[in-house]
Parts: C-alpha cells; sequence; structure tokens
C-alpha cells in the first residue's frame, strides 16, 4: 500500500512538473519570441525548458534557487499561464496526451539509477550549489568540472518546490525525453498525411526509431541526451517546414535550438553553423536582426557567457583564447591543463600501455588512435553500428524492390541538405580528432548519414511506396515503443524492493565521510569527501580535491574562490 502511494506521489509530481514545464513553453513561444506554431503540449515543453533555463539562469545571479525563491517563481508563473487561458487547454484539449507521456516519463524514472560517475561527481553537486548559493565566483577552483557544467542543471534545479521536492531534480530528464519520442511521433504523422511530405514524414520516423534505441533508458541521459536531442529537434524543424531556409520563422526556431544545444555542451558550437548559414543564403537580415527574438536572444547569451566568465575567468571553458588570465580568479595554469585533460581522456589515456609517455606526445601525431581503437572503438560499433546496418538495410531494400525513382531533387532540399550534411560531417570530424566519445558526437554521426542517405536515396522513394508502407512503419514504431516498454518493465520488477527514485546521495554527511575544508590561512572554503566517495547531493560546495591555496573573500555578499599562489 505504502509502495502504491509512493507511486501516485511520483505521478502527481512528475505530471505537475509536465504541466509547468508546457506552460513555460507556451509563454516563450507566444509572449516573448513570438513564435506562431499550433500548440501542442509535447512540444511546448521542449521550449519550456529553454524558458526554465533561460529564467533561473538570471535568477542565480541574484539568488539562490532553494525551494523558496523556487516556488514563488513556480506560482507566479503558473497564474500567468492561468490568465492566459493555456491551463484550460491543457485541461481540456491536451488532458490525455499529457496523461500519456507523464505515464512514460514515470517509468523512465521510477528505479533508475543517477548517471554514475558523472551525476554524483559534478551534476548533482553543482545543483547543490545552486539549490543553496546565488553564483559562487571562481568555483572552477574548487572543481574544475563546474566550469563544464550543462545549462540542464538550472531547469532541474528549480523544478525543486515544496509541491515536488528533491525528486524535481530528477524527473526533469524523464520529461524531456518523453517529450520528444512523442513529439516525433505526432511529427511522423502530421507529415505522413501530406503528401508532399511523405518523404520528409519518413526522416522523422528514423530519428523516432534511432532515439528510442538510444535514449530507451533513464541511465542512458546525463548531460549528453539533451544536446542530442535538441540536434534531432534542429533537423525535425528544417523537414517541417520542407526546408525553407528563407522563412524567417524557421530561422528563428532553429537559432534558438542551435544556441541552446552550444549552451547544453559547448561543442555542439557547430550546430550554429546551420541557422548562420541560412541566414546568409536567405539574407533575410533585417527582420531577423531587429526582432524582439534577437534581442532576448542576446540577453541570454550574454547571461550564459557571463556566468561562465565569472565561474571560470573563461567564456567558454577550457578554450584558453577564451580567458583572461588577468582577473585574480583565474587558473589559468590549471585551464591549460585541463583542456589538454579533456582531450586524451577523451582519447582512451587511461587505457595507454606505454606508462611513460607524456600527455602532449601522446596527443601528438595520432600517437593515440591505436589506444583508442582498441579501447574506445569497440564502444562507438556497439552502439552504432545497429544504426548502420539498419539504415543500409532499408536503402537495400528499397533497391531491391525498386522503389527509387529517378527524379531531381528541388534545389532548395539540396542547398539546406547539402549544409546540414556539411556542418554535421564537419562535427563529426572535430569529434573523431578531439573527443572521440561515443556518447558527444552521436547525433553529429547520425544525422551525417542520414541526410547523406536522404540526398541519395530516401528522397527518391516514390511516394505511393511510402504511402503503401504506412502500416508496416506503425508496426515498427509500435514493436519499438513495447520494446522500450519492457525493458523498462523488466527493470521496474528486478529493483522492486530498491527506493521508488534515483538515490541521489543526499543523506550521507557523517563525520568518517565529509569534512570542512580550511586552508593554509585557516578559512573554511568548502566541503572535501575524505573516503574516495563522491558528494552527490549531499553538502555543498563539495569536491573530492583539496588545495591550500585555495582562498576566498567576499565582495558585496558575492563569494569568490581564488588561487593564492604566493
Amino acid at each position: 500500500m505504502n509502495i502504491l502511494f509512493e507511486y501516485i506521489i511520483v505521478f502527481l509530481q512528475t505530471y505537475i512538473a509536465a504541466i509547468f514545464i508546457s506552460g513555460c513553453g507556451y509563454l516563450l513561444k507566444k509572449q516573448i519570441f513570438n513564435l506562431e506554431e499550433k500548440f501542442t503540449f509535447e512540444n511546448n515543453i521542449l521550449w519550456g525548458f529553454i524558458f526554465i533555463s533561460f529564467t533561473s539562469l538570471i535568477l542565480n545571479f541574484f539568488l539562490p534557487l532553494n525551494i523558496y525563491v523556487n516556488t514563488i517563481v513556480f506560482v507566479s508563473l503558473f497564474l500567468v499561464i492561468l490568465q492566459k487561458k493555456y491551463f484550460l487547454q491543457l485541461l481540456k484539449k491536451f488532458f490525455k496526451k499529457s496523461l500519456i507521456l507523464t505515464f512514460l516519463a514515470f517509468i523512465f524514472v521510477i528505479y533508475s539509477n543517477v548517471n554514475n560517475p558523472d551525476a554524483l561527481l559534478y551534476h548533482l553537486p553543482f545543483s547543490k550549489i545552486l539549490n543553496e548559493h546565488k553564483i559562487l565566483i571562481g568555483i572552477s577552483n574548487i572543481h574544475h568540472r563546474f566550469a563544464h557544467i550543462s545549462i540542464f542543471q538550472y531547469p532541474s534545479s528549480s523544478l525543486y518546490i515544496f509541491l515536488i521536492g528533491k525528486n524535481g531534480l530528477l524527473i526533469s530528464l524523464s520529461i524531456l525525453g518523453s517529450s520528444f519520442l512523442i513529439y516525433c511521433l505526432k511529427e511522423f504523422k502530421n507529415l505522413f498525411k501530406s503528401q508532399l511530405s511523405r518523404n520528409n514524414s519518413f526522416i522523422v520516423f528514423l530519428i523516432l526509431i534511432v532515439s528510442i534505441y538510444s535514449f530507451s533508458r533513464y541511465s542512458n541521459y546525463g548531460n549528453d541526451a539533451p544536446v542530442h536531442i535538441y540536434y534531432y529537434l534542429i533537423i525535425i524543424y528544417i523537414f517541417k517546414f520542407d526546408f525553407d531556409y528563407k522563412n524567417i520563422l524557421l530561422l528563428k526556431k532553429i537559432s534558438l535550438l542551435s544556441l541552446y544545444a552550444f549552451f547544453l555542451k559547448p561543442f555542439y558550437i557547430f550546430a550554429l553553423l546551420i541557422p548562420f548559414t541560412f541566414l546568409l543564403l536567405s539574407k533575410n537580415y533585417k527582420p531577423f536582426f531587429k526582432s524582439s527574438f534577437f534581442f532576448m536572444s542576446s540577453i541570454f547569451s550574454f547571461a550564459w557567457f557571463l556566468k561562465n566568465f565569472l565561474i571560470s575567468s573563461c567564456l567558454i571553458y577550457p578554450i584558453k583564447f577564451t580567458c583572461n588570465k588577468n582577473v585574480f580568479w583565474s587558473n589559468f595554469l590549471d585551464i591549460e591543463k585541463q583542456s589538454l585533460l579533456g582531450e586524451v581522456n577523451s582519447k582512451s589515456w587511461g587505457d595507454r600501455l606505454d606508462q611513460s609517455i607524456s600527455l602532449i606526445e601522446f596527443n601528438k601525431s595520432f600517437n593515440w588512435l591505436n589506444t583508442w581503437i582498441s579501447n574506445h572503438f569497440n564502444v562507438v560499433l556497439e552502439k552504432f553500428l545497429p544504426i548502420v546496418i539498419f539504415l543500409i538495410l532499408l536503402t537495400i531494400f528499397a533497391y531491391i524492390f525498386k522503389f527509387i525513382e529517378k527524379k531531381n531533387i528541388p534545389h532548395s532540399n539540396k542547398i539546406v541538405s547539402s549544409v546540414i550534411l556539411f556542418v554535421s560531417l564537419f562535427s563529426s570530424l572535430m569529434w573523431f580528432l578531439k573527443f572521440p566519445i561515443y556518447r558527444y558526437g552521436q547525433s553529429y554521426l547520425f544525422i551525417s548519414l542520414l541526410i547523406f542517405l536522404y540526398l541519395f536515396v530516401f528522397y527518391k522513394i516514390k511516394e505511393n511506396k511510402i504511402l503503401k508502407f504506412k502500416k508496416f512503419f506503425n508496426l515498427i514504431i509500435i514493436l519499438a515503443f513495447i520494446g522500450l516498454g519492457t525493458k523498462n518493465f523488466k527493470r521496474i520488477s528486478d529493483k522492486i524492493s530498491d527506493n521508488i527514485m534515483p538515490h541521489m546521495y543526499d543523506n550521507i554527511v557523517h563525520k568518517n565521510i565529509s569534512q570542512k575544508f580550511f586552508n593554509k590561512k585557516g578559512i573554511f572554503t568548502h566541503y572535501v569527501k575524505n573516503d574516495g566517495s563522491l558528494c552527490g547531493y549531499s553538502i555543498s560546495p563539495c569536491s573530492e580535491k583539496k588545495d591550500k591555496n585555495l582562498m576566498l573573500k567576499e565582495i558585496f555578499s558575492y563569494k569568490i574562490y581564488f588561487i593564492d599562489r604566493l
């Protein structure tokens, strides 16, 4: 009975969060950016995360995102949403859909594992910092990974409200994943209904199937899945608008999505090349740059870069030329070190056979390649090869049964597809040269292959053949969702006796586990785990690092951490 009650509570918490995020998406699109679009529950959620990221980021410059602040913001925004009558739409028009989405998010999150070890190492510790402190300047000097943080930590932390509690930090990822899957499903059906868009619907179908395969469990998410979701969303919008790169509404939407992808993971800065190129080709400069959209996006960007600068002295950490070594909280020598370490660790530095080789030598002239092939390349093959095989089989099937016809691809389609292909291929190349971990470049790799096949195969599939295979597509989708459900229900049944929600290690503050760290001047700076365990959501600020030279000063109630090298 107690377990059933817990189920109901978590389900209601997820439902409340989903409704709130969807309402925020409505405000963003309709009231702030004027991005006219037919409102759908799941689509608004995807945009709602952007809105909450923006508001919570700005707010944290002045206040901690604690339960009181978050609840006040929640109630205030909820009243605005209620005034706009969107809430009534949710209850009437989207009630059934919102329950389905909530249920999918619910089965994702219950009895799941929090994403170890990164979640316990710096995701959750940073969320704890957000919940207890306004912005801490120079906090990268406590732990360099705090400078790598994804903007997704902000909306997750802002869902810590009275109605939801600490579960708000966990359910955001499951809501995002569920919303995206349902959105893809709906767009596939909508595009399929239009005779002119059936080839486009086929692409959305493939993105949906690959997404179900890639994001089938909560443990698949972390800080990587959100950026892949938003990169896929950019591509879907381009197909949805039928490659009309001159459309100012499309330009605005993919610009904001690309910007958000970059804030989710700086390596996705290349995504910005897509809207930038479209803007140059369209020459719609005035309506773009003179719009409220551009003004608000600029404020959003300024806030993000300012946050980065205050935390680490870098606009994009750890890219050295974006860093200012003259501000006193800058740790420029460590920035250089972390820039190199981040790259070599992605290239299997820890698995090297020659233990005497230096970091610089290992990273030079493809000295890392054999080590990477022997270790991480197997992961790439395991994850990506099934996708490649699936697409190749579809291609072979299309040719064997003569589904391909000779027809020229429209000029606009060719231009847009070529731009996407070039950006994705270039990004994939940079991924391989710099950070060849599969979870970093997954969407770049998949979109490169998908667009290549679209140009030379999928666009040329006969429309009537696609129509005949509607039942087949629906069957594949049903089987994919059944597989997703079976996988998660099996996981749930195996862990039925465990805690219903992922364990955040928020109750491990003991003398033998953590201690206050005092620098050489006897000033308390932060907590340090002294038993080799990770901080999780226990105390803040917390890390496993110790540096006696770490100093702390306070200016106008703002705490500033810096390294004293004297």
